[in-house]
């Protein structure tokens, strides 16, 4: 057991995702970041939200690393609240702007399996919720998305009654508990099992089973994975809870081979300074477009982050590049490299 003391997503099934969406031309290099292999399996995204990783704590998760969110309200990054561990993301705390009822905040890390291919992938993340200090206590939940912006499953911890429950796609929305119950300030890890071949999901917390196997979809969605989202689920917005839930080595691995390296073509250079280039990849895949003053390098700079549109398709513009002697870029799928 790893518990370690420290110091309703109950809205439609269909989410729709927020995207926050050149010189002299002497070089071009197009890259893409290894997959690093897991048993069978291999990690498709992961991250510490460390500063070396990007992540600044002085403003919000969202708009870092590639992290998108829909809804208002409390996310971050904190340092040393799992003792020892660097900087932990949090989700909560800090009421939101409106009238929202959700905080979604992910990074998309698309799964599409090949037909008649191996289809697994796990979820696997530190996780721990703080309590209240208002008598106003919220939901927290990790929720799986398909491609289609459909919400597959949900695991809900409520903070309330310390209940841990899930919700499938069914017509009827019921949570079901699980019979277990979590503790506040406890880390825990938290692992999702999906095998999207025979539509099945099993959730564990420390390793020991959290639920039986369960189908990921009742209505005949499409099997894949788009993202897995942490929710802050506020149950009265009047009147929400500081609550949070913190969160940290979040890593999603998949099997199969990974998604083809995205394509850089140098399109042509524009008025002024700025020079056009072109990405070609995966549509929905997260490519960030980088530049360097010279090659072999081992620092580049990041120019855009974006995400691959449905044509296979991506302009983007290097606005500083007439600045540089010299100019070298590549594309690759954004995550550590």
């Amino acid at each position: 057991m790893m518990k370690t003391m420290l110091r309703s997503d109950r809205s439609p099934v269909l989410r729709r995702a927020g995207v926050a969406a050149l010189g002299l031309w002497l070089g071009l290099v197009a890259a893409c970041s290894a997959l690093a292999q897991t048993n069978d399996l291999v990690v498709l995204y992961s991250t510490g939200f460390e500063v070396s990783e990007g992540f600044d704590p002085d403003y919000t998760l969202v708009g870092q690393g590639g992290w998108l969110g829909y809804g208002t309200g409390g996310n971050g990054m904190v340092s040393n609240a799992f003792v020892g561990e660097g900087q932990q993301a949090f989700i909560g705390y800090n009421p939101p702007e409106d009238t929202n009822d959700f905080l979604n905040v992910w990074r998309p890390a698309t799964f599409t399996p090949a037909s008649g291919e191996p289809a697994r992938a796990r979820f696997s993340v530190w996780m721990a919720i703080v309590d209240s200090s208002n008598d106003s206590y919220d939901d927290f939940r990790w929720s799986v998305y398909n491609t289609n912006e459909h919400r597959l499953f949900s695991l809900d911890f409520d903070n309330s009654t310390w209940d841990i429950s899930y919700l499938l796609d069914d017509e009827q929305g019921e949570f079901v508990s699980t019979g277990q119950y979590f503790t506040n300030s406890v880390l825990y890890e938290l692992t999702i099992e999906m095998d999207f071949a025979a539509n099945r999901w099993q959730a564990s917390l420390d390793g020991e089973p959290l639920t039986a196997s369960l189908p990921i979809t009742t209505q005949d969605r499409p099997l894949n994975l788009g993202d897995v989202d942490a929710v802050w689920a506020i149950r009265n917005n009047q009147a929400p809870g500081d609550n949070y839930m913190l969160f940290d080595r979040y890593r999603i691995e998949v099997s199969g081979p990974p998604a083809a390296r995205p394509r850089l073509e140098a399109v042509g250079r524009l008025s002024g300074s700025q020079f056009l280039l072109r990405v070609l990849g995966q549509a929905s895949q997260l490519v960030v477009l980088e530049a360097s003053a010279a090659l072999p390098s081992s620092h580049w700079t990041a120019i855009e982050t974006n995400t691959i549109p449905a044509s296979g398709e991506w302009l983007c513009l290097d606005p500083g590049a007439g600045g540089h002697p010299q100019r070298f870029y590549r594309a690759r799928a954004a995550g550590p490299e």
